[in-house]
């Protein structure tokens, strides 16, 4: 197994750990879901500080820990502004990937899941604010497909 490894990702939750550190959640498309220790990411001068905010798409170099996997460098290729000025999109992205975090499970790498998150995140950047929710829930009826969890929406499903 390599020392490191690099790969883009999409960062869905960030959680404080101790006084300088943070708790990443990522996923990405060859590696699915990881979650990373991030260094000194709460530091007043930390550089990847603003490269690790919740909606990124990132360039990641991890490292392998002793004890944890940790974030070595990041870098941003888009942070969605579209999205984190309308309080609307925000809302609505911020509940799908909640859900989306919940429902994905940990070092399970689908590439199709991948690029149904990333389509979501692109088309809901350039979207009018209005249409955020129902946007919102058409990525999470593609994400469920995705998952194996196609709802029926054709017949009843108790009578049929």
């Amino acid at each position: 197994m390599e020392a490191t490894f690099t790969t883009e990702a999409i960062v869905l939750r960030r959680c404080d750990r101790g006084e300088y550190d943070s708790w990443v959640t990522l996923y990405t498309e060859s590696r699915g879901k990881l979650e990373l220790l991030a260094r000194g990411a709460k530091r007043i001068r930390s550089k990847m500080a603003g490269h690790l905010e919740p909606l990124c798409w990132t360039d990641i170099m991890g490292v392998r820990g002793k004890q944890y996997d940790y974030i070595g460098s990041a870098v941003c290729r888009s942070c969605f502004s579209g999205i984190k000025g309308d309080l609307q999109k925000l809302s609505a992205c911020g509940r799908a990937l909640s859900i989306f975090n919940a429902l994905v499970k940990e070092n399970l790498a689908d590439r199709a899941l991948y690029a149904v998150l990333h389509d979501f995140l692109v088309t809901m950047e350039d979207a009018p604010g209005e249409r955020a929710e129902f946007m919102a829930d058409v990525f999470m009826y593609k994400a469920l497909h995705e998952l194996g969890f196609k709802p029926e929406m054709r017949l009843c499903t108790r009578c049929r």
